[in-house]
C-alpha cells in the first residue's frame, strides 16, 4: 500500500469544484462534501485505502475508499464509497527508509527537540505555518500524534509526582508497622506463644474418641511446625 507515490501538493478538495462532477468524474453525483477528495488511482494525489465493497461494513469483500480526507485530529484518513455510505479511518505514519547502499541516515533527533513538537511549545506556530505549506498528510500525522502524545505523557508524570508525594508518609508509616510487626513476632516465637496457643486449646477441647463425622466434634487448631518434623494430633 504504502509504495505507491502519493502527492500531497494542494490535494483537490470539494471546496476546489462544484458538487456536481459532471458524468466523466462522478456520474452518480456521491461526492460526499466538503474535505473531501476524489481518490482517483490516476491522479498524483491517490492513496491506497483498502474498504468493505458495500454498506455493509463486516462484508469480505473489499475495494478502494473512492473519497478520502484528513481527520479532525489530523492522525488518520477517512475513506468512504461516497454520500451515505460508511466511513473508515486509516492511521497515517511516516514511512522509515530502508538501510540501503548509498542511505546516508538521518542526525538524531534529541529529546529536546522533541519537546518542540509539545502544545506548550513556542515554536509549534511556526511549526504549524511549515506544515499547512507542506501539505504533507504523513508528517502533519506524525506531529500531531507526537503532540498528543507529549501532553499525555506530561500528565501522567505529574499524576505519578502527585501520588509520590502523597504516598511518601504513607510509606514511612508502613516501615513503622513493619518494624513493631517484626518485633511483635520475635516476642511470640521468643515465647511459644503459638504452641501455649494450640496446646491449650487442645487440652479445652480435647478431641472425640469416635469419628470426626461426629455432629458435636470440634476442630483443633493445627499445632506448629517444630524443626523439620510435623505434630499430629
Amino acid at each position: 500500500m504504502d509504495n505507491y507515490p502519493i502527492n500531497y501538493k494542494d490535494p483537490p478538495t470539494c471546496d476546489n469544484y462544484p458538487i456536481e462532477l459532471g458524468k466523466d468524474v462522478d456520474p452518480a453525483n456521491n461526492h460526499p462534501g466538503v474535505g473531501y477528495w476524489l481518490n482517483d488511482p490516476f491522479s498524483g494525489h491517490y492513496f491506497p485505502f483498502s474498504i468493505p465493497n458495500n454498506e455493509d461494513t463486516g462484508a469480505f469483500e473489499r475495494t478502494g475508499a473512492c473519497y478520502i480526507h484528513l481527520s479532525d485530529d489530523k492522525e488518520s484518513l477517512i475513506g468512504t464509497l461516497g454520500k451515505g455510505y460508511p466511513t473508515y479511518g486509516l492511521p497515517l505514519y511516516l514511512l522509515e527508509h530502508a538501510d540501503e547502499g548509498g542511505y546516508n541516515p538521518p542526525p538524531p533527533l534529541s529529546l529536546e527537540q522533541l519537546k518542540n513538537f509539545s502544545p506548550d511549545s513556542p515554536l509549534i506556530p511556526k511549526i504549524q505555518e511549515v506544515l499547512e505549506y507542506l501539505q504533507d498528510h504523513r508528517l502533519t500525522a506524525e506531529v500531531a500524534r507526537t503532540k498528543w502524545l507529549l501532553k499525555n505523557q506530561k500528565a501522567l508524570r505529574e499524576q505519578v509526582v502527585a501520588l509520590y508525594k502523597t504516598a511518601k508518609p504513607l510509606e514511612r508509616h508502613l516501615l513503622e508497622v513493619d518494624m513493631q510487626l517484626t518485633s511483635a513476632r520475635r516476642r511470640l516465637q521468643s515465647n511459644q506463644a503459638y504452641s501455649r496457643i494450640s496446646s491449650t486449646w487442645l487440652h479445652l477441647h480435647p478431641p472425640p474418641t469416635h469419628t470426626n463425622t461426629h455432629p458435636f466434634y470440634v476442630e483443633s487448631i493445627p499445632p506448629p511446625l517444630l524443626g523439620s518434623s510435623k505434630v499430629t494430633r
